[in-house]
């Protein structure tokens, strides 16, 4: 017995290797001088005198000195994940500007530390903003007692006037040509309103858009937690949810956000698309028909109900929603490759072959269309 099975690709988001390690044991004993610090808004800055970091030999703490103040709390690593649970620092003012701002980028990086790696002597230290300290492999230093006495949990008294941000907006409809200038901006939001769900989901958006997807969940996560009844929010952490290939939890996320606004039919026809890559054709068919009836001329919709009616062997109607979908996208590659599975499996060769060339000629490299020819 012919069955006809129907199968449609879709992009996958694969994280880059890099040459960088991040074996947390070594950390521990460690001395660390800065080097430069990458702020998302032009070439690496140099750092300005001398800037130290220790980390003691239990692993769970860190201390060193400013230039300005010394700084000292307590850390985490799991993986290349790096967090720090407190930072406190001294109260001294800082003897030039360059100092000051340099110490700014400085808490700002710690007190929202995402990622470290370890490259030979060169030590790494990224937030989650996109700021990054680079340290150098130093010599083992030395804080005395008296330096931390009066170390408590306060920012400097000295405070640097904010450049004024363009606005959540703004920075995120730049972000074609400045993605990591819109960061920076959405950094500035969020620092001057740290309850700001919008920054957080924009800033998120950004950061998926730059192929950081980690960095965009976790942003994404803190505007849900700031507004837990705005659907898009819901939509866009699923979206990234099924970049990384987590789909069930992009089904969750679909399911919210079709539950705060049932007519939401993007996240209805994405979750239709996670249901057919988890092989739940069923599933898939009933959102993929929730969406025709919100819109009926809807051609990737009716090629996802072509492709969830093909995996069910309900070929005949496969081949109608191909038919209906290539009618408003005469030009989709896909469509045309699905039909032609469906009529193969019903044996009409030649109506599979002519659909097979014509694939072929839109998307001349689909190796899968040409085997089954």
């Amino acid at each position: 017995m012919l069955h006809c099975i129907v199968f449609l690709t879709f992009l996958v988001l694969f994280l880059a290797s890099t040459s960088c390690t991040f074996d947390e044991t070594r950390l521990p004993g460690t001395n660390w001088t800065l080097a430069s610090m990458d702020t998302y808004l032009g070439p690496d800055i140099p750092a300005v005198g001398e800037v130290t970091l220790r980390f003691d030999e239990n692993g769970n703490e860190f201390e060193g000195d400013t230039g300005c103040n010394s700084y000292r709390g307590r850390y985490r690593v799991e993986g290349s994940l790096f967090r720090v649970l407190d930072a406190r620092w001294t109260e001294a003012g800082c003897p030039t500007d360059a100092l000051f701002e340099q110490e700014q980028v400085l808490q700002e990086v710690f007190s929202s530390a995402y990622e470290f790696f370890l490259e030979g002597p060169q030590l790494t230290i990224t937030a989650v903003g996109g700021r990054s300290l680079t340290f150098a492999s130093s010599p083992r230093l030395t804080i005395t007692p008296t330096s931390v006495a009066a170390v408590v949990s306060a920012t400097p008294t000295q405070t640097p006037a904010p450049p004024p941000p363009r606005g959540v907006v703004d920075g995120y409809e730049d972000t074609n040509n400045r993605a990591g200038g819109a960061v920076s901006d959405f950094d500035v939001a969020i620092l001057l309103d740290p309850e700001s769900a919008e920054a957080y989901h924009n800033r998120g958006l950004t950061h998926a858009e730059m192929g950081n997807p980690l960095r965009a969940l976790e942003d994404l996560t803190r505007a849900i937690e700031l507004d837990p009844r705005d659907p898009t929010a819901r939509y866009d952490r699923g979206m990234v949810q099924r970049d990384l290939n987590e789909r069930v939890l992009a089904v969750r996320d679909f399911d919210a956000a079709v539950g705060l606004e049932p007519d939401f039919g993007l996240a209805i026809y994405a979750r239709g698309i996670t249901y057919v890559n988890l092989g739940a054709f069923e599933e898939a068919l009933r959102d993929f028909d929730a969406v025709l009836g919100l819109d009926p001329d809807n051609a990737p919709a009716l090629l996802g109900r072509g492709v969830a009616l093909g995996n069910l062997e309900r070929c005949e109607e496969a081949i109608e929603s191909f038919d209906r979908s290539l009618e408003l996208e005469p030009g989709n590659a896909e469509a045309l490759s699905g039909r032609g599975l469906a009529h193969g499996s019903l044996g009409r060769y030649e109506l599979a072959v002519a659909d097979y060339a014509g694939a072929i000629e839109l998307d001349p490299g689909n190796a899968d269309v040409r085997y089954n020819r």
